[in-house]
Parts: C-alpha cells; sequence; structure tokens
C-alpha cells in the first residue's frame, strides 16, 4: 500500500489544503470559504464536498421527514391518552418512554435499533 503514494502527493496535499500557515489562519480562511459557499475539496471522494452534500440531500430530506411523520402518528395520541388519564398506568409508561427517548444518546439508539431491526 505504501508504494501506490507517490513522492509528489503529499506536497500537493500540503500546498493545496494550506497547511503550512498557521491553525487560525487555515481556520478563518475555512470558515470564510463557507460563507462563501465553498466547501473545499473532500479528502476521500476527491471531489467538491458541496456536490456530495446535494447528492445526499433529498435521502436525508426523506429520513427527517419520515421521522416527524412518526413522531407526530406516536407522540400526539400518547400525549392526548396520558392528559385525559393521569397517573394511570398508560401515562407513567408513556412518561418512562419519553425520559428514556430523551435521555438516551443517539450513537446509542442508532446502534440498538440496527441491532433490534436487523431480522426484518
Amino acid at each position: 500500500m505504501i508504494n501506490c503514494i507517490s513522492v509528489e502527493k503529499p506536497y500537493h496535499f500540503d500546498s493545496s489544503t494550506c497547511t503550512a500557515n498557521p491553525l487560525e489562519t487555515q481556520f478563518f480562511v475555512y470558515m470564510g470559504n463557507i460563507l462563501k459557499g465553498d466547501f473545499g475539496e473532500s479528502i476521500r471522494f476527491s471531489r467538491p464536498v458541496s456536490l456530495i452534500l446535494v447528492e445526499r440531500l433529498p435521502m436525508s430530506i426523506e429520513l427527517g421527514f419520515v421521522s416527524l411523520v412518526i413522531a407526530i402518528i406516536i407522540g400526539i395520541p400518547a400525549g392526548i391518552i396520558s392528559a385525559v388519564r393521569q397517573n394511570s398506568a398508560v401515562d407513567i409508561t408513556t412518561m418512562i418512554g419519553a425520559n428514556i427517548g430523551v435521555s438516551m444518546p443517539v450513537f446509542w439508539l442508532g446502534l440498538m435499533l440496527a441491532y433490534v431491526l436487523r431480522f426484518f
């Protein structure tokens, strides 16, 4: 794998990313470019980051919309039932589920959902 890297590649990377400048200067140049809509080039894909974001935007919007619909379908009826039947088993279960959902880290919830839903 080391043999695949040419001698010119590290020097090209250094000159193209301006890593010779101090860190503060690099940061402010980067933030200024972001304000202009220039997110730079992806090191991994060797393509402009803005194009990668535009490609993935429809899937992200779809995922967010489906999540919102599911949250509304489950959350509003659960809230209404809990408000009507205060201190009942349904109310306590809803409160416990809501507290667990709010306090659980997103990365842990993602892992657990992937583990549970892998069979479907």
